[in-house]
This record gives structure tokens, C-alpha cells and sequence, in this order.
């Protein structure tokens, strides 16, 4: 049985074939790993990749004939299959990620609705006492809480409040929204441990995406460590790869003693 969750609507119609594409060989998969990529960084990595591929295409079926030259190639439109399997598990189940994305938005439309509804206050065309309940709260959930409560103080205000504030109409839905959905994917701190779901259709399918990638992937890899040797991670990085920044260095004071920095090759992976 197709146990695959109803497609995405979103308008990238390349991924959502790529999905239809490799959906059969991921239901197949027995040994699913666990998912932990993000789907942005993957496909970045695979791009760069994908150039040893470009590199080596001729020299490829010669040296390595058991490497499936297909597959590789098929790395690219497969990591966008698994991006938009990814979107649509978020949709059953949200990241960490994209809570705390929320989180933030709510916070920045709290601080600009707030003081919208203070001045409201103060000028007695809404009641002190709603805008004292929303700046009582603390925590997550007090912030979600509050983009609901200060959308509802424009709503309850109505035809009253038109042309009196400065507050985008657009913002005050967004407050609505964000707030209310907050509410359903924050969990209270004091509540009790539930014991962990199974995964939704959409996550299974996410995972099974992504350990074919990882498989896949892992090919490629042999490639480069083949045609490059010790250099291999630099043209075909794990797929979880992220680029490290260094911070700056601070000029020496004059009459410093204090020794250059040491340069030291990045850690094992």
C-alpha cells in the first residue's frame, strides 16, 4: 500500500517530479536511518560534488565499473526530492528549527504591536487592563499567547480603532496566525513527557528520501577519495557540511610578547 503523504502544493514543479521520481526506491529501503540533515545544506553539498562527477564522467566507467554512473548523477534532482519531502513532514510535524523561526517572527510582531496598543491605552480607546495582561507574561508561550491577545484587541476594537493607529492590517492576521500556531507546537514546561509518536506518513517518507541520499551519496564520495586521495572531502564535503568561519583576529597591542595563532587542520569528521 502507498503509504506517501498527499503532495505539496508549492510551486517548484521540478521537485515535486523528483519526488514522484524516487518515491518507489525509497519505500523500498529496508534499513532507514535516522534523519538528521538539513536539506538545504545537503543540496549545497551535493552541487559541490557533483563537480568531481563532472570532472572524472569519462574515466569513471574505466577505473571504477561497479560505480552505477546513473545513480551519481541522479544525486541532485534526488537531494531536491528529499527538500520537498522535507517540507511537506514540517507540515505534520514542525522542526526544531522552524518553531524557533516562529518563535522569532512572533517576538518581532509582539515588539511592533505592543507599543501600537500602549498608546491605545493610554489614550483610553482600549482598556489599560488588556494591555497590562499581555505585558504580564514571560516565556515562549506567553509570547505566542500575546500575538493572539493583541490581534484580538484590534478585532474587539473595530470600526472604533480605524485611523487611529499605525498598525499594518496584514501584521495583526500575522499575529493571529503565528500566535495560534505557536500555541499548538509549544509545549508547556510543567506538562507531562508524552511518549513519542510514531512518525507521521510524511516523515517516514522524508527519512526513507534521505537515507537514499545518504547511500548515494556515499558513492560519490568514493569517487573523489579515488580521483583525489586525501583532498576528498575538499571537492565532495559530508553532506552535513557547513563552512566554518573564523573570527577575527585582534591586532597585537605594541610591545606584545603574546606568540601568531596556530594554524591547525580541521578535525576529523
Amino acid at each position: 500500500m502507498n503509504t506517501a503523504p498527499r503532495k505539496p502544493e508549492i510551486a517548484d514543479d521540478d521537485a515535486a517530479a523528483a519526488y514522484e521520481e524516487f518515491l518507489p526506491e525509497a519505500q523500498a529501503i529496508v534499513d532507514v536511518q535516522p534523519y538528521r540533515l538539513d536539506p538545504d545544506v545537503a543540496m549545497a553539498n551535493v552541487k559541490t560534488g557533483m563537480r568531481v562527477v563532472a570532472k572524472h564522467r569519462k574515466e569513471i566507467s574505466e577505473h571504477l565499473p561497479r560505480i552505477d554512473l546513473r545513480e551519481i548523477e541522479s544525486l541532485g534532482r534526488l537531494s531536491l526530492a528529499v527538500k520537498f519531502a522535507a517540507m511537506a513532514a514540517e507540515r505534520t510535524t514542525p522542526s526544531d528549527r522552524l518553531v524557533s523561526q516562529r518563535l522569532a517572527e512572533a517576538r518581532q510582531i509582539r515588539g511592533t504591536l505592543l507599543p501600537v496598543v500602549a498608546g491605545l491605552a493610554a489614550t483610553k480607546l482600549v482598556p489599560q487592563s488588556k494591555y497590562d495582561d499581555i505585558v504580564r507574561g514571560r516565556g515562549a508561550r506567553d509570547t505566542a499567547a500575546d500575538c493572539v491577545a493583541l490581534a484580538q484587541v484590534f478585532r474587539d476594537g473595530g470600526a472604533a480603532l480605524e485611523g487611529k493607529h499605525s498598525a499594518d492590517p496584514e501584521m495583526i492576521k500575522k499575529a493571529a496566525s503565528v500566535g495560534s500556531w505557536l500555541l499548538q507546537h509549544l509545549r508547556p514546561a510543567n506538562a507531562r513527557a508524552e511518549k513519542a509518536a510514531p512518525p507521521t506518513p510524511a516523515v517516514e517518507i522524508r527519512n526513507r528520501l534521505a537515507t537514499l541520499l545518504a547511500r548515494r551519496y556515499s558513492r560519490l564520495q568514493s569517487v573523489a577519495h579515488y580521483f583525489h586521495g586525501d583532498g576528498w572531502e575538499a571537492v565532495a564535503p559530508p553532506l552535513m557540511s557547513r563552512h566554518a568561519t573564523r573570527a577575527k583576529k585582534e591586532p597585537k597591542a605594541p610591545g606584545s610578547s603574546a606568540p601568531a595563532e596556530a594554524s591547525f587542520p580541521p578535525p576529523a569528521p
